[in-house]
């Protein structure tokens, strides 16, 4: 998606300028809203890791040191996941 700058003409009245800001203004509007659609789309497909690894974690019950020989990642990592869950328990640490 490519955002068109239109510049605006320098012997324009008032009124003509302000409308071509109108214009410019609708279509990033639209473009920008075009964009949260497809994002939405595309996110709803492809979990990010942390969506992913948290799924897996509760799916297959596992805690700190499970995380760690699985994955061969580290604590701070698996604190860093634990911080972005929202507090509701589901996962031991």
């Amino acid at each position: 998606m490519k955002l068109e700058y239109k510049p605006l003409s320098g012997n324009k009245t008032f009124e003509e300028s302000y409308g071509e800001l109108t214009d410019n203004t609708e279509n990033l509007r639209l473009k920008t809203q075009k964009f949260e659609e497809e994002y939405e789309v595309l996110r709803v497909d492809n979990p990010t890791f942390t969506e992913f690894i948290l799924e897996l974690m509760e799916k297959k019950k596992w805690n700190r040191k499970i995380f760690k020989d699985r994955t061969l990642l580290s604590d701070s990592t698996f604190t860093q996941i634990i911080n972005n869950l929202k507090k509701d328990g589901s996962i031991k640490q």
